[in-house]
């Protein structure tokens, strides 16, 4: 099964239910998802660590924002 990671940075993400959120459940039938939230605390080098185990990164981020850093700096 391939592993899709969702980068993001959520300050709250138990709050987080829209159509993207919605989505993600969705492709957790054919696909393992994890999250890897920008705003959990984590070290850089943590996020790293789980980025490089998926097959597959998809950012959610405004143009210039932290995800967006985090992979064009990686």
């Amino acid at each position: 099964m391939s592993k899709v990671a969702f980068l993001c940075d959520l300050k709250y993400p138990e709050i987080w239910k829209d159509g993207l959120w919605a989505a993600l459940q969705i492709l957790q039938k054919d696909y393992e998802i994890f999250i890897v939230n920008l705003h959990d605390g984590q070290l850089e080098s943590e996020h790293h660590k789980r980025l490089a185990e998926a097959d597959v990164i998809l950012a959610w981020s405004a143009f210039g924002g932290s995800c967006v850093n985090l992979l064009r700096n990686s």
